[in-house]
């Protein structure tokens, strides 16, 4: 009988640990990418030359983990990878579970309810694009003025749903010549996007990561360049 009980109760840890593991395993992940855009960030400063991540959406980990990023240093300055520049891939641990995976690349969907978290502005940069020259048109006459309306500065900017922008697993900005998202670092340590190499913040956005059981955490780089974890509370549908 005490044999029996003790084996109950060892069946019940295991269980507990593993489920224990599941929920850490996307906190330990988080971790494993907020420490290579640091050290990516570091490296531009001290090296004196751009950085690139690239962000990879991670298909199968069965045979072993695929890059989840690519680290690369611009050696050149181009803003792109080119033989020059040193390569790097970043994975994820080996023995971490393959439930672990970038938010919407695993099986399961995007919560049609979530929203980016406050310090995610990746939905407030334009990038610079060239329209084809328009010919010019004569002048209008002059209208008569009108009341200028209340300013709406102060007004928040409702949050966009991030099932409707994130791909790869994040919200940065695609690459123009690959597709895959991508962030630079700059040799001031300001995230830029490799098309608006000196329009320092635009490369802001975030990689989400997930156990596929609704456990959330996000990785922030904000507009300052300050690499930042969020996680999120399904209960309350809230970052915390």
């Amino acid at each position: 009988m005490v044999v029996a009980i003790i084996g109950v109760l060892a069946s019940l840890t295991m269980v507990v640990s593993a489920r224990w593991a599941l929920q850490e395993e996307p906190r330990r992940a988080a971790l494993v990418v907020a420490g290579a855009l640091q050290a990516a960030q570091e490296r531009a400063r001290t090296e004196g030359h751009p950085v690139l991540i690239f962000f990879h959406d991670e298909v199968d980990c069965s045979d072993g983990r695929d890059p989840i990023l690519t680290v690369v240093g611009d050696v050149d300055r181009t803003f792109d990878q080119t033989p020059p520049d040193s390569v790097t891939p970043v994975s994820l641990p080996g023995d971490m579970s393959c439930e672990v995976t970038a938010l919407g690349s695993g099986p399961e969907a995007v919560p049609s309810t979530l929203r980016l978290p406050d310090e995610d502005y990746s939905q407030l940069v334009t990038l610079p694009i060239s329209p084809p020259a328009l010919p010019s048109v004569p002048s209008l006459p002059s209208l008569p003025s009108v009341p200028s309306l209340p300013s709406v500065s102060s007004v928040p900017l409702p949050k966009a749903k991030l099932a409707a922008i994130i791909f790869n697993g994040t919200t940065f900005a695609p690459d123009i010549a690959t597709g895959d998202p991508v962030l630079a670092f700059a040799t001031n340590g300001s995230p830029v996007h490799p098309s608006a190499p000196t329009n320092w913040g635009s490369g802001t956005g975030a990689f989400y990561i997930t156990n596929n059981r609704g456990t959330i955490y996000a990785i922030i780089v904000t507009p300052t360049g300050a690499v930042t974890i969020r996680r999120h509370d399904l209960r309350r549908n809230r970052w915390q």
